[in-house]
Order: C-alpha cells, then sequence, then structure tokens
C-alpha cells in the first residue's frame, strides 16, 4: 500500500472519525525494521491548524524484503490482516456487548484492546486488505514497552500481564458458551487450523532456522544442557510438526474454548506508569 494511500485514507479517517474539519496535513514516520514483524506500520502526525492527533497505522508488507517474503510465503487462506481487522473492528464490540449484558463498565474492563479508529463502511471480508488499520498512537499518550525483553517481566508487570491474558480468555470463552459468534466472517476467521497455514515448505524453513539460531545462542551462553538436546530433539526430523499438531489437536477439541490472539504476548503489551 502506497504512502500517498495511507495519508489519503488518515486524511478520510480525520475527518469522518476524529471530526478535524477543514485541510488535514499529513506526516508519515515508517516504525523501524526489526520491531514490527509482519506488517508494516506508520506513526503518523495528522495537523489542523493548532490541533494534532497521533495515529498507528499498519498495512499489509511491502518496504520490506524479509516481511514481503514471509506475507506471501503464506497460504491465500491464512487471512492474516482480514483476521485482525475483523479482531478489533468487530469481535471489540462483542466483547462490549457482552460486559455490558453484565452490567459492567465496557471501557474498564477493555482498557487493554485498543479502539480502532474506522470510517463507517460496510464490514466486507477483504476490508483488511483495502485500508489500513487505524489506532491512536498509544505511545504520545504515555504507554511504553517493557524494555528487558530477554530477561523478562518483574512481579509487578507479570501481574498486570496474566490478568490481562485471563480478562481476554473469560471473554472469548462467554463468547463460545454463549453462541455469541454468529458473524459467518469472524466465524471462518476465527476457526483456522494454524498447522496447515504455517506447515508449507516456507514456514518448515523459517522455523528450522529459528530453532538452529536458538540452539546456537544457548549453547553460546551455556544454557541448560537438557533443555538444548529437547530443542535438538524437536528439531531433528521436523519433530516439532509432531508436538505442534498434537497440542492443537487438544486445544480444538479441550472442554473450555477461548478466543486466542496470536500477538498477545507479553513483549507487545504497553504499559503506562504513574509519575510517582
Amino acid at each position: 500500500m502506497s504512502e500517498q494511500k495511507i495519508k489519503d485514507h488518515c486524511r478520510k479517517v480525520s475527518q469522518e472519525v476524529i471530526k478535524l474539519l477543514g485541510p488535514v496535513e499529513c506526516l508519515l514516520e515508517p516504525l523501524q525494521d526489526g520491531i514490527n514483524f509482519g506488517s508494516d506500520a506508520y506513526f503518523v502526525v495528522i495537523k489542523n491548524g493548532d490541533e494534532q492527533r497521533n495515529l498507528f497505522v499498519k498495512v499489509p508488507p511491502q518496504s520490506n524484503d524479509i516481511k514481503q517474503f514471509f506475507f506471501e510465503s503464506l497460504p491465500d487462506d491464512f487471512y492474516m490482516f482480514e483476521r485482525e481487522f475483523y479482531v478489533y473492528n468487530l469481535l471489540r464490540s462483542l466483547f462490549k456487548t457482552v460486559i455490558e449484558d453484565q452490567n459492567q463498565d465496557p471501557e474498564d474492563i477493555l482498557d487493554f484492546f485498543p479502539i480502532p479508529l474506522t470510517s463507517p463502511g460496510e464490514m466486507t471480508f477483504s476490508r483488511g486488505m483495502e485500508e489500513p488499520l487505524v489506532f491512536e498512537n498509544l505511545s504520545t499518550l504515555g504507554f511504553e514497552m517493557w524494555k528487558d525483553e530477554f530477561n523478562g517481566f518483574d512481579f509487578d508487570h507479570a501481574n498486570i500481564a496474566m490478568k490481562t491474558y485471563g480478562t481476554l480468555h473469560a471473554l472469548g470463552l462467554v463468547l463460545h458458551e454463549e453462541n455469541i459468534l454468529k458473524d459467518v466472517n469472524l466465524l471462518k476467521l476465527l476457526n483456522m487450523d494454524i498447522t496447515k497455514s504455517i506447515f508449507n515448505e516456507s514456514g518448515l524453513e523459517m522455523t528450522d532456522k529459528g530453532f538452529k539460531a536458538f540452539i546456537i545462542w544457548m549453547k553460546d551462553h551455556h544454557e541448560n544442557e537438557e533443555s538444548i538436546c529437547k530443542l535438538e530433539d524437536q528439531l531433528r526430523n521436523r519433530n516439532y510438526t509432531k508436538m505442534m499438531t498434537e497440542m492443537f489437536t487438544e486445544g480444538k477439541n479441550h472442554e473450555l474454548q477461548v478466543v486466542l490472539h496470536g500477538d498477545a504476548s507479553s513483549n507487545n503489551m504497553l504499559f503506562k506508569y504513574d509519575k510517582t
């Protein structure tokens, strides 16, 4: 998606969603390589006189050969951007309904779930490939990621993360148990077989390289020998495909069904800190 198309769409959002009137200046800053793995992303500043809003935009990758290779190696029915668009624009509203039905405040419970800035229009299956996914740039509001990625969270951050995972899974559980998930497109996008999506030759080659790189790193840093042996065994004859298939099948057949977000990992969480 061209930068000009992204600018045009952000101007449309500024008028139809944010309600900035008059001509709008739009400035794009690409997210640096290595931070966003599966898409192109931009920090966007829109200005109208003295008024300014800061946005974060995600689009299918075109600017980086590695990201584009990864994206193009996915099966045609993986629907990565279509799924993400539906999750933020439809699934969030279903969660909100579930919470309101219990006479609770959805904004308090859903504070972990960014609100998309989406122009009015029909929710079509392919819309996620046709227009950018737009959010407010939360970093300008004081939110930031945990810095020590390799050593993991301290207790306070881990406590918040576990509460967030629990909230996401509990809400998904209610959607399944109350049979609220009725949208045909959303059901199709959520009910995917991840093993079929990543077990093509390109995906397997990337997984092999990831295993090998991680094993080398563990050996160089004198990590636990038993753990290294287990990884080497998983890599041998691609035994990890059997393990993943067994775990996926067990999860799909489990009595408790939830909604899993593939990017809901601790290193992707944003935290906001008191000034004290």
